[in-house]
């Protein structure tokens, strides 16, 4: 395996599924990274007739400029938006706007500059500009006319625009448009269209990918109708990036909805006109002109089956909703493999090198003729060495995306157990079956059984938890981890120097051990 052959993969993949996607969601959004798409795949054809041995490496800087740097400065300016920083979000979004001018990036600075100006209190010159980005026919468009709605709390006018232009025909290409259409229905009142329109619309969130919007329409649920303790907690696990004063906002709004609390609500609210934003003093001002309505007054008990099943959603998604993307300072057993796997490839490095086989030997590489004859203990130390900085490189990356997530569900004990059960356990597996195969003399190494063990774990967590509690967002997480291992075997058979064997047989260790352990921690409950 080399670096032209992964970059060959990856940006394939890459782009693929992004075309797949605007097919699948064909939004104005995605037509910008579809068309990138398109690009780059034709410049990597090209390479691979002209410059075979470089293609990868062309596609992949091809790829970093129109996905990389794009996908990480939109990250960046989603971050200053839900910061409540517009003004910086303005001045980065027209950097993206040369690299993805078809994604509507070109009117976005305008939009953001107009929230920044309503902010400071120049509510005029931020209505100038949206009405003239204001547009019922585009997502851009609409998501002007949103924003001019809610500088000033217009939201029975939101609800009227959207009626008046028969809007809702675009709900399930437009998450913004749905989303405030949903905090619109909260603002004038009807809880249980609240309610209702999340149920109706949770799959076409869901598929938009952005944890952001659903946790949006969750939070919108539990505030209106009055959650306040589980708000709380929502805002702190989902929201620990949201401004203090919008956090305090929400509560204060959840306060009010129960009816219980309406004084101390008041005062939490009148606090809150302290803070400089204008925007947030116009939804202050309306909190207490405007009470909103007390949710034990309003909601049918269908309502209250589908909050249930909401509060239901925002628990399981705590546990099983983040399995490829969770990161946490707290998973420290995954930092320390992490570290033990980087100071062994430091010893690789100074005893003679990564990729001399004669080193990798000395050092306990499996041979399992050798395994055989009495060293044992090379189905251990082969899990910790690599050849290769891109081979150490890819496995760390692995650990450090999946390894979080298994170490935060199965606790500390369970994932050790796990992880070296399933990188010694595949070890040993390939030593007994080279009797068979006439493959004793081969070289191993790696940590990439134990890993393809986490992802055997991932799966026996999501499949528990689909089974079990009837989870719908295990469900589709387990779903999601079958297309990736189908992905990951192609890779394997079509790449040099890839054990398919030894990925396999940690896939299926670490789903067994993991699948054993937590019947064993359901038994202890």
């Amino acid at each position: 395996m080399d670096i032209n052959h992964l970059l060959l993969w990856f940006v394939s993949l890459s782009c693929f599924s992004i075309l797949l996607r605007a097919m699948r969601l064909p939004t104005d959004y995605n037509r910008g990274w579809a068309i990138a798409a398109s690009l780059v795949l034709g410049l990597m054809a090209i390479s691979i007739h002209f410059v075979p041995r470089q293609a990868g490496l062309i596609g992949g800087g091809a790829w970093a400029i129109l996905f990389l740097i794009p996908i990480m400065g939109i990250r960046w300016v989603n971050a200053l938006t839900y910061r409540e920083h517009y003004q910086e979000a303005s001045r980065l979004s027209v950097l993206l706007s040369w690299l993805h001018p078809a994604d509507g990036w070109r009117e976005y600075p305008a939009i953001l500059g107009a929230i920044a100006l309503g902010q400071q209190g120049q509510l005029d010159r931020a209505n100038t500009i949206l009405s003239q980005q204001q547009s019922p026919m585009t997502a851009i468009g609409r998501l002007a006319a949103i924003f001019r709605f809610r500088l000033e709390s217009r939201w029975e006018d939101l609800l009227a625009w959207i009626s008046e232009h028969q809007l809702r025909r675009f709900f399930s290409t437009d998450a913004n448009l749905m989303l405030y259409y949903l905090r619109s229905l909260g603002e004038t009142g009807d809880l249980n269209g609240l309610l209702q329109g999340i149920e109706d619309f949770s799959r076409t969130l869901e598929r938009t990918g952005n944890t952001k919007i659903v946790n949006l329409a969750r939070l919108f649920a539990l505030a209106f109708c009055g959650e306040t303790e589980r708000l709380e907690r929502f805002l702190k696990r989902s929201f620990s990036d949201y401004p203090q004063h919008m956090r305090q906002f929400w509560v204060a709004t959840a306060a009010m909805a129960a009816g219980r609390q309406d004084e101390e609500a008041r005062q939490q609210f009148v606090a809150l006109q302290n803070h400089r934003d204008a925007v947030l003093q116009k939804a202050i001002a309306r909190r207490l002109q405007k009470p909103i309505a007390e949710a034990s007054r309003v909601l049918t008990p269908g309502a209250y089956d589908i909050l249930t099943r909401i509060e239901i959603d925002v628990q399981q998604e705590e546990r099983y909703g983040k399995p490829f993307t969770f990161v946490s300072k707290r998973s420290y057993v995954t930092y320390g493999l992490i570290g033990l796997n980087a100071l062994v490839f430091a010893v690789e490095m100074r005893q003679g090198g990564s990729e001399n086989l004669e080193t990798l030997y000395q050092l306990g590489a499996l041979v399992p003729v050798d395994v055989w004859q009495g060293d044992w203990w090379r189905v251990i130390t082969a899990n910790f060495l690599h050849y290769g900085f891109l081979h150490l490189a890819m496995n760390m990356l692995g650990l450090f995306f999946l390894g979080g997530f298994v170490e935060a569900t199965l606790g500390v004990i369970r994932y050790l157990i796990t992880y070296f059960v399933s990188g010694i356990g595949a070890m040993s597996l390939i030593s007994w079956l080279a009797t068979f195969l006439g493959t004793q003399d081969q070289i191993l190494v790696g940590a990439s059984a134990a890993i393809m063990g986490l992802v055997g774990a991932t799966g026996a967590i999501m499949l528990y938890g689909w089974k079990r509690e009837h989870s719908r967002i295990a469900a589709r997480n387990f779903r999601a981890l079958l297309l990736v291992i189908g992905i990951q075997v192609i890779f394997d058979l079509t790449t040099p120097g890839v054990s398919f064997l030894g990925h396999t047989l940690g896939l299926i260790v670490g789903f067994s051990t993991s699948s054993i352990l937590l019947m064993k921690w359901r038994l202890s409950l």
